[in-house]
Protein backbone atom coordinates (compact mmCIF):
# COMPACT_ATOMS: atom_id res chain seq x y z
CA UNK A 1 0.00 0.00 0.00
CA UNK A 2 2.69 2.36 1.04
CA UNK A 3 4.12 1.94 -2.74
CA UNK A 4 0.95 2.65 -4.27
CA UNK A 5 0.41 5.99 -2.47
CA UNK A 6 4.18 7.07 -2.76
CA UNK A 7 3.92 6.35 -6.67
CA UNK A 8 0.37 8.19 -6.59
CA UNK A 9 2.38 11.09 -5.60
CA UNK A 10 5.53 10.99 -7.24
CA UNK A 11 3.52 11.65 -10.75
CA UNK A 12 2.74 15.10 -9.47
CA UNK A 13 5.11 15.98 -7.46
CA UNK A 14 8.95 17.31 -7.08
CA UNK A 15 11.81 16.26 -4.81
CA UNK A 16 11.08 18.29 -1.70
CA UNK A 17 9.37 16.15 0.75
CA UNK A 18 6.73 16.44 3.39
CA UNK A 19 4.94 14.06 6.01
CA UNK A 20 1.93 12.40 5.37
CA UNK A 21 0.15 10.15 7.86
CA UNK A 22 -1.82 6.83 7.30
CA UNK A 23 -4.47 4.95 9.65
CA UNK A 24 -6.98 3.59 10.33
CA UNK A 25 -9.81 4.55 12.67
CA UNK A 26 -12.24 2.26 14.64
CA UNK A 27 -14.70 2.05 11.53
CA UNK A 28 -12.28 0.75 9.12
CA UNK A 29 -11.64 3.53 7.38
CA UNK A 30 -8.32 4.25 5.88
CA UNK A 31 -7.32 8.14 6.69
CA UNK A 32 -4.36 10.11 5.30
CA UNK A 33 -3.68 13.63 6.31
CA UNK A 34 -0.40 16.23 6.89
CA UNK A 35 -1.21 15.50 10.91
CA UNK A 36 -1.03 12.82 12.85
CA UNK A 37 -4.54 11.22 14.34
CA UNK A 38 -5.33 13.32 16.94
CA UNK A 39 -6.33 10.41 19.69
CA UNK A 40 -2.64 9.01 19.45
CA UNK A 41 -4.22 5.93 17.08
CA UNK A 42 -1.03 3.90 15.56
CA UNK A 43 -0.25 5.68 12.10
CA UNK A 44 2.61 5.17 9.58
CA UNK A 45 3.99 8.35 8.33
CA UNK A 46 4.32 8.38 4.59
CA UNK A 47 7.35 10.40 3.12
CA UNK A 48 5.35 12.24 0.01
CA UNK A 49 7.04 14.91 -2.18
CA UNK A 50 5.34 18.60 -1.73
CA UNK A 51 3.60 19.69 -4.25
CA UNK A 52 3.97 22.83 -3.62
CA UNK A 53 6.98 22.40 -6.35
CA UNK A 54 4.72 20.37 -8.86
CA UNK A 55 6.10 20.43 -12.19
CA UNK A 56 2.92 22.15 -13.13
CA UNK A 57 4.78 24.83 -11.74
CA UNK A 58 8.34 24.38 -12.34
CA UNK A 59 8.39 26.42 -15.82
CA UNK A 60 10.44 23.00 -16.68
CA UNK A 61 8.99 20.75 -19.12
CA UNK A 62 9.75 17.37 -18.45
CA UNK A 63 12.35 15.52 -20.60
CA UNK A 64 9.66 12.88 -21.64
CA UNK A 65 7.46 15.62 -23.23
CA UNK A 66 10.35 17.42 -25.35
CA UNK A 67 10.92 14.68 -27.35
CA UNK A 68 8.12 14.05 -27.42
CA UNK A 69 7.85 10.29 -26.22
CA UNK A 70 4.69 8.75 -24.39
CA UNK A 71 7.01 6.45 -21.71
CA UNK A 72 5.54 7.89 -18.72
CA UNK A 73 3.39 6.73 -16.23
CA UNK A 74 -0.23 7.57 -16.43
CA UNK A 75 -2.50 8.14 -13.78
CA UNK A 76 -5.28 7.61 -15.57
CA UNK A 77 -4.05 4.93 -17.36
CA UNK A 78 -3.61 3.28 -13.81
CA UNK A 79 -7.06 3.91 -12.37
CA UNK A 80 -8.61 2.30 -15.10
CA UNK A 81 -6.61 -0.44 -14.92
CA UNK A 82 -7.51 -0.80 -11.17
CA UNK A 83 -11.12 -0.48 -11.70
CA UNK A 84 -11.12 -3.32 -14.46
CA UNK A 85 -8.89 -5.23 -12.21
CA UNK A 86 -11.76 -4.88 -9.72
CA UNK A 87 -9.21 -3.81 -7.34
CA UNK A 88 -11.89 -1.24 -5.46
CA UNK A 89 -9.49 -0.93 -1.79
CA UNK A 90 -6.76 0.54 -3.98
CA UNK A 91 -8.40 2.80 -5.93
CA UNK A 92 -10.53 3.99 -2.44
CA UNK A 93 -7.12 4.26 -1.02
CA UNK A 94 -5.21 6.28 -4.41
CA UNK A 95 -8.73 8.67 -4.19
CA UNK A 96 -9.31 8.98 -0.53
CA UNK A 97 -5.20 9.95 -0.29
CA UNK A 98 -5.72 13.35 -3.59
CA UNK A 99 -8.78 14.04 -1.40
CA UNK A 100 -6.69 14.18 2.30
CA UNK A 101 -4.14 16.40 0.51
CA UNK A 102 -7.01 18.23 -1.26
CA UNK A 103 -7.89 19.56 2.11
CA UNK A 104 -4.29 21.25 2.66
CA UNK A 105 -2.75 21.96 -0.72
CA UNK A 106 -4.76 23.76 -3.01
CA UNK A 107 -2.84 22.51 -5.85
CA UNK A 108 -4.17 19.35 -5.24
CA UNK A 109 -7.97 19.95 -6.66
CA UNK A 110 -6.39 20.38 -10.50
CA UNK A 111 -4.92 16.60 -9.83
CA UNK A 112 -8.12 15.06 -7.62
CA UNK A 113 -10.19 16.02 -10.69
CA UNK A 114 -8.04 14.89 -13.46
CA UNK A 115 -7.94 11.61 -11.20
CA UNK A 116 -11.65 11.23 -11.87
CA UNK A 117 -11.33 12.05 -15.53
CA UNK A 118 -10.15 8.39 -15.90
CA UNK A 119 -13.46 7.39 -15.06
CA UNK A 120 -14.73 8.24 -18.66
CA UNK A 121 -15.16 5.47 -20.82
CA UNK A 122 -17.18 4.99 -24.15
CA UNK A 123 -19.92 1.58 -23.68
CA UNK A 124 -21.93 0.23 -20.50
CA UNK A 125 -19.72 -2.57 -20.27
CA UNK A 126 -18.03 -0.44 -16.89
CA UNK A 127 -20.96 0.15 -14.96
CA UNK A 128 -21.03 -3.45 -13.29
CA UNK A 129 -18.42 -2.45 -12.11
CA UNK A 130 -19.00 0.73 -10.61
CA UNK A 131 -22.14 -0.96 -9.30
CA UNK A 132 -20.22 -3.31 -7.75
CA UNK A 133 -17.71 -0.39 -6.31
CA UNK A 134 -20.69 1.07 -4.85
CA UNK A 135 -22.03 -1.88 -3.24
CA UNK A 136 -18.52 -2.58 -0.91
CA UNK A 137 -17.80 0.76 -0.16
CA UNK A 138 -21.56 2.71 -0.25
CA UNK A 139 -20.64 5.10 2.28
CA UNK A 140 -17.52 6.06 0.56
CA UNK A 141 -17.53 9.42 -0.83
CA UNK A 142 -15.11 8.16 -3.28
CA UNK A 143 -17.24 5.64 -4.86
CA UNK A 144 -19.88 7.58 -5.36
CA UNK A 145 -17.75 10.27 -6.62
CA UNK A 146 -16.28 7.70 -9.05
CA UNK A 147 -19.40 6.25 -10.49
CA UNK A 148 -20.99 9.50 -10.64
CA UNK A 149 -17.82 10.84 -12.82
CA UNK A 150 -18.76 7.52 -15.23
CA UNK A 151 -22.23 8.78 -15.60
CA UNK A 152 -21.73 12.15 -16.18
CA UNK A 153 -18.87 11.41 -19.30
CA UNK A 154 -21.76 8.74 -20.43
CA UNK A 155 -24.12 11.92 -20.48
CA UNK A 156 -22.25 13.63 -22.59
CA UNK A 157 -21.00 10.79 -24.93
CA UNK A 158 -25.06 10.15 -25.57
CA UNK A 159 -25.74 14.11 -26.38
CA UNK A 160 -22.94 14.26 -29.00
CA UNK A 161 -20.91 17.27 -29.89
CA UNK A 162 -23.30 19.22 -32.15
CA UNK A 163 -25.06 22.10 -31.39
CA UNK A 164 -28.86 22.03 -30.21
CA UNK A 165 -30.23 22.39 -32.82
CA UNK A 166 -28.64 19.34 -34.84
CA UNK A 167 -29.19 16.96 -31.77
CA UNK A 168 -32.26 14.65 -31.45
CA UNK A 169 -34.77 14.48 -28.48
CA UNK A 170 -33.47 10.99 -28.30
CA UNK A 171 -30.00 11.85 -27.81
CA UNK A 172 -30.63 15.21 -25.37
CA UNK A 173 -33.27 11.96 -23.28
CA UNK A 174 -30.83 10.02 -22.98
CA UNK A 175 -28.20 12.07 -21.64
CA UNK A 176 -30.84 13.30 -19.09
CA UNK A 177 -31.10 9.78 -17.87
CA UNK A 178 -27.24 9.64 -17.25
CA UNK A 179 -27.25 13.02 -15.96
CA UNK A 180 -30.01 12.29 -13.45
CA UNK A 181 -28.01 9.14 -12.14
CA UNK A 182 -25.04 11.60 -11.73
CA UNK A 183 -26.71 13.58 -9.70
CA UNK A 184 -28.03 10.99 -7.63
CA UNK A 185 -24.22 10.36 -6.96
CA UNK A 186 -22.87 13.89 -6.27
CA UNK A 187 -25.21 14.43 -3.97
CA UNK A 188 -24.34 11.15 -2.33
CA UNK A 189 -20.68 11.91 -2.25
CA UNK A 190 -21.75 15.54 -0.75
CA UNK A 191 -23.41 14.42 2.04
CA UNK A 192 -20.87 11.87 2.91
CA UNK A 193 -17.89 14.37 2.34
CA UNK A 194 -18.85 17.82 2.50
CA UNK A 195 -15.05 18.99 2.47
CA UNK A 196 -14.39 18.54 -1.24
CA UNK A 197 -15.59 20.77 -4.01
CA UNK A 198 -15.44 18.29 -6.53
CA UNK A 199 -18.79 17.02 -7.23
CA UNK A 200 -20.04 20.56 -7.38
CA UNK A 201 -17.67 21.32 -10.23
CA UNK A 202 -19.35 18.05 -12.04
CA UNK A 203 -22.52 19.23 -11.24
CA UNK A 204 -21.98 22.69 -12.65
CA UNK A 205 -20.95 21.40 -15.76
CA UNK A 206 -23.92 19.49 -15.94
CA UNK A 207 -25.88 22.75 -16.22
CA UNK A 208 -24.15 23.61 -19.32
CA UNK A 209 -26.53 21.24 -21.01
CA UNK A 210 -29.55 23.44 -19.95
CA UNK A 211 -27.91 26.89 -20.60
CA UNK A 212 -28.61 27.75 -17.07
CA UNK A 213 -25.84 29.58 -15.51
CA UNK A 214 -28.44 31.01 -12.49
CA UNK A 215 -28.23 27.59 -11.17
CA UNK A 216 -24.65 26.91 -11.66
CA UNK A 217 -24.19 30.24 -9.82
CA UNK A 218 -26.23 28.53 -6.71
CA UNK A 219 -23.72 25.52 -6.98
CA UNK A 220 -20.57 27.78 -7.76
CA UNK A 221 -21.76 29.32 -4.16
CA UNK A 222 -22.12 26.63 -2.34
CA UNK A 223 -18.62 25.09 -3.41
CA UNK A 224 -16.68 28.33 -2.04
CA UNK A 225 -18.47 28.13 1.25
CA UNK A 226 -16.32 24.61 1.55
CA UNK A 227 -13.44 26.60 -0.17
CA UNK A 228 -13.53 30.17 -1.07
CA UNK A 229 -9.94 29.95 -2.73
CA UNK A 230 -11.00 27.65 -5.16
CA UNK A 231 -9.51 27.80 -8.53
CA UNK A 232 -10.74 25.05 -9.98
CA UNK A 233 -14.77 25.80 -8.89
CA UNK A 234 -14.35 29.06 -10.74
CA UNK A 235 -12.66 28.09 -13.54
CA UNK A 236 -15.81 24.84 -14.02
CA UNK A 237 -18.18 28.13 -13.57
CA UNK A 238 -16.16 30.46 -15.86
CA UNK A 239 -17.12 27.82 -18.78
CA UNK A 240 -20.73 28.39 -18.20
CA UNK A 241 -20.59 31.98 -19.05
CA UNK A 242 -19.16 31.42 -22.11
CA UNK A 243 -21.40 32.56 -25.27
CA UNK A 244 -22.32 29.41 -26.29
CA UNK A 245 -23.38 28.22 -23.14
CA UNK A 246 -25.85 31.15 -22.60
CA UNK A 247 -23.19 33.79 -21.07
CA UNK A 248 -21.55 36.50 -22.71
CA UNK A 249 -17.84 38.06 -22.84
CA UNK A 250 -19.08 40.37 -20.38
CA UNK A 251 -20.13 38.05 -17.89
CA UNK A 252 -16.65 36.22 -18.00
CA UNK A 253 -14.68 39.46 -17.35
CA UNK A 254 -17.07 40.62 -14.70
CA UNK A 255 -16.68 37.37 -13.58
CA UNK A 256 -12.70 37.18 -13.59
CA UNK A 257 -12.41 40.57 -11.96
CA UNK A 258 -14.72 40.01 -8.77
CA UNK A 259 -12.37 36.42 -8.59
CA UNK A 260 -9.43 38.93 -7.79
CA UNK A 261 -10.64 39.44 -4.27
CA UNK A 262 -9.15 36.24 -3.54
CA UNK A 263 -5.99 36.08 -5.38
CA UNK A 264 -3.71 36.31 -2.34
CA UNK A 265 -5.60 33.19 -1.38
CA UNK A 266 -4.48 31.49 -4.58
CA UNK A 267 -2.36 32.98 -7.02
CA UNK A 268 -4.09 30.27 -9.72
CA UNK A 269 -6.92 33.07 -9.53
CA UNK A 270 -4.75 35.15 -11.90
CA UNK A 271 -5.50 33.18 -14.77
CA UNK A 272 -9.36 33.57 -14.77
CA UNK A 273 -8.46 37.24 -15.96
CA UNK A 274 -7.20 35.65 -19.18
CA UNK A 275 -10.39 33.73 -20.06
CA UNK A 276 -12.74 36.32 -21.97
CA UNK A 277 -9.41 37.10 -24.42
CA UNK A 278 -8.74 33.23 -24.73
CA UNK A 279 -12.85 32.79 -25.55
CA UNK A 280 -12.37 35.84 -28.31
CA UNK A 281 -9.48 34.39 -30.16
CA UNK A 282 -11.63 30.75 -29.85
CA UNK A 283 -14.69 32.05 -31.17
CA UNK A 284 -12.04 34.08 -34.23
CA UNK A 285 -10.59 30.44 -34.69
CA UNK A 286 -14.08 29.30 -35.60
CA UNK A 287 -14.37 31.63 -38.25
CA UNK A 288 -10.99 30.61 -39.45
CA UNK A 289 -9.69 34.13 -38.45
CA UNK A 290 -6.23 32.84 -37.10
CA UNK A 291 -4.14 35.69 -37.54
CA UNK A 292 -6.81 37.87 -35.32
CA UNK A 293 -7.49 34.90 -33.07
CA UNK A 294 -3.40 34.09 -32.61
CA UNK A 295 -3.22 38.14 -31.27
CA UNK A 296 -6.46 37.06 -28.46
CA UNK A 297 -4.88 33.95 -27.74
CA UNK A 298 -1.44 35.57 -26.66
CA UNK A 299 -3.37 38.60 -24.71
CA UNK A 300 -5.01 35.65 -22.88
CA UNK A 301 -2.23 34.03 -21.77
CA UNK A 302 0.01 37.39 -20.44
CA UNK A 303 -1.66 36.06 -17.18
CA UNK A 304 0.00 32.99 -17.28
CA UNK A 305 -0.04 29.17 -18.56
CA UNK A 306 -3.40 27.99 -19.15
CA UNK A 307 -3.47 24.55 -20.69
CA UNK A 308 -6.57 24.84 -22.17
CA UNK A 309 -5.55 28.39 -23.92
CA UNK A 310 -2.29 26.54 -24.90
CA UNK A 311 -4.69 24.02 -26.69
CA UNK A 312 -6.59 26.49 -28.22
CA UNK A 313 -3.51 28.49 -29.78
CA UNK A 314 -1.40 25.72 -30.92
CA UNK A 315 -4.54 24.28 -32.89
CA UNK A 316 -4.67 27.87 -34.23
CA UNK A 317 -1.01 27.38 -35.08
CA UNK A 318 -1.90 23.87 -36.59
CA UNK A 319 -4.24 25.87 -38.74
CA UNK A 320 -1.66 28.05 -39.68
CA UNK A 321 0.87 25.49 -40.66
CA UNK A 322 3.62 26.87 -37.75
CA UNK A 323 3.82 23.02 -36.66
CA UNK A 324 7.01 23.88 -34.64
CA UNK A 325 5.06 26.60 -32.66
CA UNK A 326 1.78 24.59 -32.25
CA UNK A 327 4.17 21.19 -31.06
CA UNK A 328 5.57 23.53 -28.46
CA UNK A 329 1.97 24.82 -26.85
CA UNK A 330 1.10 20.84 -27.05
CA UNK A 331 4.32 20.26 -24.94
CA UNK A 332 3.36 22.69 -22.81
CA UNK A 333 -0.37 21.93 -22.17
CA UNK A 334 1.04 18.11 -21.60
CA UNK A 335 3.04 19.42 -19.01
CA UNK A 336 0.65 20.79 -17.29
CA UNK A 337 -2.21 18.49 -18.01
CA UNK A 338 -0.71 15.09 -19.19
CA UNK A 339 -4.22 12.87 -18.67
CA UNK A 340 -5.87 14.75 -21.55
CA UNK A 341 -6.79 12.89 -24.79
CA UNK A 342 -7.56 15.61 -27.16
CA UNK A 343 -3.74 17.15 -26.27
CA UNK A 344 -1.91 13.97 -27.61
CA UNK A 345 -4.23 13.81 -30.26
CA UNK A 346 -3.22 16.88 -31.42
CA UNK A 347 0.32 16.51 -30.74
CA UNK A 348 0.05 13.67 -32.62
CA UNK A 349 -1.59 15.47 -35.46
CA UNK A 350 0.97 18.21 -35.56
CA UNK A 351 4.35 15.05 -35.20
CA UNK A 352 2.35 13.91 -38.41
CA UNK A 353 2.88 17.08 -40.15
CA UNK A 354 6.51 17.25 -39.23
CA UNK A 355 7.04 13.51 -40.38
CA UNK A 356 7.58 12.31 -37.08
CA UNK A 357 5.16 9.20 -37.72
CA UNK A 358 6.62 6.61 -34.92
CA UNK A 359 6.58 9.75 -32.24
CA UNK A 360 2.99 10.39 -33.73
CA UNK A 361 1.79 7.30 -33.23
CA UNK A 362 2.70 6.88 -29.46
CA UNK A 363 0.93 10.01 -28.46
CA UNK A 364 -2.18 8.69 -30.60
CA UNK A 365 -2.15 4.98 -28.79
CA UNK A 366 -2.08 7.32 -25.61
CA UNK A 367 -5.02 8.91 -26.54
CA UNK A 368 -6.60 6.21 -27.63
CA UNK A 369 -5.78 4.63 -24.18
CA UNK A 370 -6.95 7.67 -22.40
CA UNK A 371 -10.32 7.55 -24.41
CA UNK A 372 -10.87 4.25 -26.08
CA UNK A 373 -13.51 4.13 -28.95
CA UNK A 374 -13.13 7.98 -30.07
CA UNK A 375 -13.83 7.83 -33.41
CA UNK A 376 -11.64 10.42 -34.30
CA UNK A 377 -8.80 9.48 -32.63
CA UNK A 378 -9.28 5.76 -34.29
CA UNK A 379 -9.24 7.33 -37.73
CA UNK A 380 -6.01 8.80 -37.55
CA UNK A 381 -4.29 6.19 -35.41
CA UNK A 382 -5.08 4.13 -38.65
CA UNK A 383 -3.95 6.35 -40.97
CA UNK A 384 -0.91 6.53 -39.07
CA UNK A 385 -0.27 3.09 -38.77
CA UNK A 386 0.04 3.05 -42.36
CA UNK A 387 3.18 6.25 -42.37
CA UNK A 388 4.99 4.10 -39.64
CA UNK A 389 8.60 4.01 -40.85
CA UNK A 390 10.09 0.71 -41.54
CA UNK A 391 13.81 0.15 -40.55
CA UNK A 392 15.55 -0.88 -43.19
CA UNK A 393 13.67 0.82 -45.74
CA UNK A 394 14.76 3.25 -48.09
CA UNK A 395 12.70 5.51 -50.88
CA UNK A 396 14.25 5.03 -54.46
CA UNK A 397 13.57 6.36 -58.00
CA UNK A 398 10.68 3.88 -59.50
CA UNK A 399 13.38 2.98 -62.58
CA UNK A 400 16.03 2.19 -59.75
CA UNK A 401 13.51 -0.01 -57.87
CA UNK A 402 12.40 -2.09 -60.42
CA UNK A 403 15.95 -2.86 -61.92
CA UNK A 404 16.90 -3.82 -58.40
CA UNK A 405 14.05 -6.08 -58.02
CA UNK A 406 14.44 -8.07 -61.26
CA UNK A 407 18.08 -8.69 -60.31
CA UNK A 408 16.84 -10.25 -57.00
CA UNK A 409 14.30 -11.91 -59.01
CA UNK A 410 17.13 -13.42 -60.77
CA UNK A 411 19.12 -14.09 -58.05
CA UNK A 412 16.33 -15.62 -56.42
CA UNK A 413 16.33 -18.45 -59.58
CA UNK A 414 19.65 -19.24 -59.67
CA UNK A 415 19.71 -19.88 -55.57
CA UNK A 416 16.21 -19.78 -54.42
CA UNK A 417 17.88 -21.23 -50.61
CA UNK A 418 19.50 -17.66 -50.28
CA UNK A 419 17.50 -15.74 -47.58
CA UNK A 420 19.21 -12.37 -48.10
CA UNK A 421 18.07 -12.03 -51.65
CA UNK A 422 14.30 -12.47 -50.40
CA UNK A 423 14.69 -10.10 -47.01
CA UNK A 424 16.25 -7.01 -49.45
CA UNK A 425 13.41 -7.63 -52.47
CA UNK A 426 10.97 -7.33 -49.14
CA UNK A 427 12.43 -4.05 -48.50
CA UNK A 428 12.44 -2.92 -51.88
CA UNK A 429 8.69 -3.91 -52.03
CA UNK A 430 7.79 -2.21 -48.45
CA UNK A 431 8.86 0.90 -50.44
CA UNK A 432 6.92 0.16 -52.93
CA UNK A 433 3.78 0.15 -50.65
CA UNK A 434 3.67 -3.57 -51.30
CA UNK A 435 3.09 -4.49 -48.50
CA UNK A 436 1.04 -8.35 -49.14
CA UNK A 437 4.02 -9.18 -50.76
CA UNK A 438 6.82 -8.52 -49.09
CA UNK A 439 5.43 -9.93 -45.74
CA UNK A 440 5.23 -13.68 -47.76
CA UNK A 441 8.80 -12.96 -48.53
CA UNK A 442 9.99 -11.98 -45.36
CA UNK A 443 8.20 -15.10 -43.78
CA UNK A 444 10.10 -17.07 -46.62
CA UNK A 445 13.39 -15.66 -45.45
CA UNK A 446 12.32 -16.81 -41.90
CA UNK A 447 11.81 -19.97 -42.96
CA UNK A 448 15.22 -20.24 -44.28
CA UNK A 449 17.15 -18.75 -41.84
CA UNK A 450 15.06 -19.04 -38.96
CA UNK A 451 17.25 -17.89 -35.94
CA UNK A 452 18.23 -13.75 -38.42
CA UNK A 453 16.72 -11.28 -36.01
CA UNK A 454 16.69 -8.41 -38.46
CA UNK A 455 14.04 -10.96 -40.60
CA UNK A 456 11.62 -10.71 -37.40
CA UNK A 457 12.13 -7.25 -37.04
CA UNK A 458 10.93 -5.76 -40.42
CA UNK A 459 8.02 -8.39 -40.07
CA UNK A 460 7.27 -7.38 -36.90
CA UNK A 461 7.75 -3.50 -38.02
CA UNK A 462 4.97 -4.49 -40.83
CA UNK A 463 2.68 -6.20 -39.43
CA UNK A 464 2.05 -3.74 -36.72
CA UNK A 465 0.79 -1.67 -39.31
CA UNK A 466 -1.90 -3.84 -39.75
CA UNK A 467 -2.20 -4.65 -35.92
CA UNK A 468 -1.78 -8.19 -36.51
CA UNK A 469 -0.37 -7.94 -32.69
CA UNK A 470 -0.95 -11.79 -32.71
CA UNK A 471 0.78 -12.83 -35.49
CA UNK A 472 3.88 -10.80 -34.30
CA UNK A 473 4.01 -12.09 -31.32
CA UNK A 474 3.49 -15.95 -32.21
CA UNK A 475 6.98 -15.23 -34.74
CA UNK A 476 8.87 -13.52 -31.94
CA UNK A 477 7.97 -16.81 -30.34
CA UNK A 478 9.18 -18.77 -32.80
CA UNK A 479 12.72 -16.68 -32.78
CA UNK A 480 12.99 -16.59 -29.19
CA UNK A 481 12.49 -20.74 -28.91
CA UNK A 482 15.75 -20.64 -31.40
CA UNK A 483 17.52 -17.79 -30.06
CA UNK A 484 16.47 -17.18 -26.02
CA UNK A 485 19.15 -15.27 -24.71
CA UNK A 486 18.82 -11.95 -27.43
CA UNK A 487 17.62 -9.56 -24.78
CA UNK A 488 16.27 -7.26 -28.14
CA UNK A 489 13.43 -10.01 -28.84
CA UNK A 490 12.06 -10.25 -25.88
CA UNK A 491 12.00 -5.88 -25.76
CA UNK A 492 9.70 -6.00 -28.84
CA UNK A 493 7.89 -8.74 -27.86
CA UNK A 494 7.44 -6.85 -24.68
CA UNK A 495 6.08 -3.83 -27.30
CA UNK A 496 3.54 -6.09 -28.97
CA UNK A 497 1.92 -7.17 -25.57
CA UNK A 498 1.78 -3.08 -24.64
CA UNK A 499 -0.08 -2.33 -27.70
CA UNK A 500 -2.24 -5.40 -26.42
CA UNK A 501 -3.14 -3.78 -23.00
CA UNK A 502 -1.14 -6.73 -21.70
CA UNK A 503 0.99 -5.03 -19.14
CA UNK A 504 1.57 -8.17 -17.26
CA UNK A 505 3.20 -10.10 -20.22
CA UNK A 506 5.04 -7.10 -21.38
CA UNK A 507 6.29 -6.72 -17.70
CA UNK A 508 7.53 -9.99 -18.12
CA UNK A 509 9.28 -9.50 -21.17
CA UNK A 510 10.95 -6.43 -20.17
CA UNK A 511 12.25 -7.83 -17.25
CA UNK A 512 13.70 -10.60 -19.18
CA UNK A 513 15.58 -8.20 -21.36
CA UNK A 514 16.59 -6.14 -18.61
CA UNK A 515 17.95 -9.45 -16.77
CA UNK A 516 20.08 -10.36 -20.17
CA UNK A 517 21.64 -6.50 -19.97
CA UNK A 518 19.53 -4.60 -22.21
CA UNK A 519 19.54 -0.96 -20.50
CA UNK A 520 17.07 0.17 -22.80
CA UNK A 521 14.65 -2.34 -21.46
CA UNK A 522 15.12 -0.77 -18.25
CA UNK A 523 12.76 2.67 -18.54
CA UNK A 524 9.69 0.55 -20.20
CA UNK A 525 10.25 -2.16 -17.86
CA UNK A 526 9.69 0.89 -14.64
CA UNK A 527 6.88 2.17 -16.64
CA UNK A 528 4.92 -1.20 -16.76
CA UNK A 529 5.33 -1.89 -13.40
CA UNK A 530 3.80 1.24 -12.27
CA UNK A 531 0.62 0.02 -14.74
CA UNK A 532 0.61 -3.55 -12.90
CA UNK A 533 1.41 -3.28 -9.29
Amino acid sequence: MKKLIVLLFLLLCSSAQSKVYKWVDENGRVHYSDKPPADAQPSEALDIPSKSQSRANSGQVPTEVTDRRVETPSENLRLKKLLEQEKFAQLEAQLSAFHEIELTDLDAEQYLYQAYQAFNFSGNKQQARFDSWVANYPTSAVSHLARGSYFFHQGWRARGTNYAKETSRAQFAAMRSYFDKATDDFKKAISLNRQTILPHGFLIQMRLSEADNVESKVILDAALEVNPNSYLVRRIFMRSLEPRWGGSIAQMEHFAKESQRWVRGNHKLKLLNGFADIERGRLLYRKKDYLPAEQKFNKGLRYGDNPDGLYQRGKNYYYQKLYQKALADFDRAIALYDDNDDYYYWRSKTLARLKYYNAALQNIRRADALNPGDAAIEKHRDWLMSNVKIPGVEQVEENESDLAISRLDQAIKQDPTNSVNYFEKAKLLLAKNQTDEAVKLIKKAIDLKPTRYAYYHLLDYTLVKKAKFDEIIRYWQRYIALVPNDSRAYLERAGTYYHKNDYQSAKQDARKALDLGNEEARKFYEYLRTLTE
